[in-house]
């Protein structure tokens, strides 16, 4: 069991005096950027819904920025381990699901070694992924398929 004075001791260190003095010289930043009139949208809008205690407004926008947080490290893992396995499809696309990120691969026909990576990506991926309750879902076509690129994805090769 941790005890009262073990749990004080993260909070009296030079490096928590330090993030907190920056916390708040970054709020009185805030303040004074929205007192003048030149603070941005996303800044002006994050502080009127906390001052409104519109906590779901709050929550909302906390998740959709962690969901991009853990989208992008799930796709650059993705990436990633393409590069390291020296494999590149010829097309490669993304789109996305509540809790599912959607990957379209084309590849040349009988690549198996080009197959093979992208399976092994998208099982390093997940391996995040999960982390963070999502999930990598990867199509793999072969040239000769002629399948286009659904059109709610994104390309990027």
């Amino acid at each position: 069991m941790t005890t009262t004075s073990e749990k004080a001791t993260i909070f009296t260190t030079p490096e928590a005096n330090d993030w907190f003095g920056q916390l708040v010289h970054q709020i009185k930043i805030d303040q004074l950027q929205l007192q003048t009139g030149v603070a941005n949208q996303e800044t002006s809008e994050f502080y009127k819904y906390a001052l409104m205690g519109n906590t779901d407004e709050l929550l909302k926008r906390f998740r959709n920025e962690a969901s991009q947080v853990f989208i992008d490290k799930t796709i650059r893992c993705f990436i990633n381990e393409l590069k390291q396995r020296k494999v590149k499809p010829e097309r490669l696309a993304f789109a996305l699901t509540p809790a599912t990120i959607l990957a379209w691969a084309e590849i040349n026909d009988d690549d198996g070694n080009t197959e093979d990576a992208i399976l092994l990506a998208e099982s390093k991926a997940n391996s995040i992924a999960r982390e963070f309750e999502y999930s990598l879902d990867t199509m793999i076509v072969e040239k000769s398929d002629c399948i286009n690129i659904p059109s709610h994805y994104i390309p990027i090769i």
